[in-house]
This record gives C-alpha cells, sequence and structure tokens, in this order.
C-alpha cells in the first residue's frame, strides 16, 4: 500500500516498488514514487458570495405573511441589517439594502395550535464581498430569526452562490469541480 504524510496543507504519498528522480536525475525515495497533491487551498478572503435562507415564521394574533415579513425587516434594520420587505423576487437585492426578506410559497409552515399561524419566508443575502461582509451580516441575521421564532423543516432549503471567476478562463477548474460531486 501506499504511505501518506501530512505537511501543511500538502499530502505526500509515496509508493513502493517505483523510483522518483529528482533535479539532474538524484535518486530520491529508492525503490519508491513522491507524489505531491495539494489538499487545501488558501481560503479566498474576498470571494463574493450571495446566499438564501428559507425559513417559516409565527404570526400570534392577527395579520398575514405580509405582515410577518414587514416586522422582520424592521427588526433587522434596527439592528444594523439594512432589510427590505418585498414579494417574491429574482432580482439582486436593492443597491444599499444587506438582504431582502421575501415570501416563499415552497416553505410549508405547521398548524399545531390555534392562534398561532406560520408563514413562509426566505432572506437573500447582497452579494457579499468577502469574509468580513459575510460575518458582519449572516451571523446576526441568523441569530435575530431564531429568536423571533423562525423554524426549518424538511420544506426549507439554503442555497449558495459562489462567484468563481477563475473559471472564466480556465475549464478545467470547473471540470474539477464537477468531479467532486
Amino acid at each position: 500500500g501506499s504511505l501518506g504524510k501530512s505537511v501543511g496543507n500538502l499530502l505526500t504519498i509515496v509508493r513502493p516498488n517505483r523510483s522518483y528522480r529528482g533535479e539532474g536525475g538524484t535518486p530520491l525515495y529508492e525503490g519508491r514514487t513522491k507524489e505531491t497533491f495539494m489538499l487545501a487551498a488558501e481560503i479566498n478572503q474576498n470571494r463574493r458570495i450571495g446566499t438564501e435562507f428559507e425559513m417559516t415564521m409565527p404570526l400570534v394574533g392577527s395579520g398575514n405573511g405580509h405582515d410577518v415579513q414587514q416586522t422582520l425587516a424592521r427588526v433587522l434594520s434596527a439592528n444594523g441589517i439594512r432589510a427590505i420587505a418585498r414579494p417574491y423576487d429574482h432580482s439582486l437585492v436593492p443597491a444599499g439594502m444587506d438582504v431582502a426578506v421575501e415570501f416563499d410559497s415552497s416553505v410549508q409552515g405547521e398548524s399545531k395550535y390555534a392562534g398561532i399561524n406560520w408563514f413562509p419566508v426566505e432572506i437573500k443575502t447582497k452579494v457579499l464581498n468577502g469574509i468580513q461582509e459575510w460575518e458582519r451580516i449572516v451571523p446576526a441575521m441568523l441569530d435575530i430569526c431564531r429568536y423571533m421564532g423562525a423554524r426549518i423543516n424538511a420544506s426549507c432549503g439554503h442555497h449558495v452562490h459562489v462567484a468563481l471567476d477563475e473559471a472564466t478562463n480556465n475549464a478545467r477548474i470547473i471540470r474539477s469541480l464537477y468531479s467532486l460531486v
């Protein structure tokens, strides 16, 4: 079998009964080959990313789904996350906003007790410019949603959109990603 050793973010695999020669033909690992593979790349701190979080939120008393969206958008904005409530929309989050709180008909609520209605909500982030912007917006947004009673169930999803600008001129990157799945 192969012997493997991890060093930092590199993995060295030595295979028995093969020879490997270094620069100038100098034998290395007599009778073995040495292959080095990259296991992890440095994290791109500035990669653009957008995301959508689906959930169901409660309304105790009277009102409708639009009221739930408006309330959530107001609470997010009051806590430093600029939010707008709007119907479901495929367009980007409007300029000057961090998130859009939308209706999502694919999400199913529950109706276990009379007087508590659950409404489908989707929160879309703007295109976030790197990890720092993600950290400023997403954890606080999700914490507020949990605090307000948001739940997820089998009808909910989470979609992530990642910019992969380096693939524009290199189809091998797309093939590599395809091979992962």
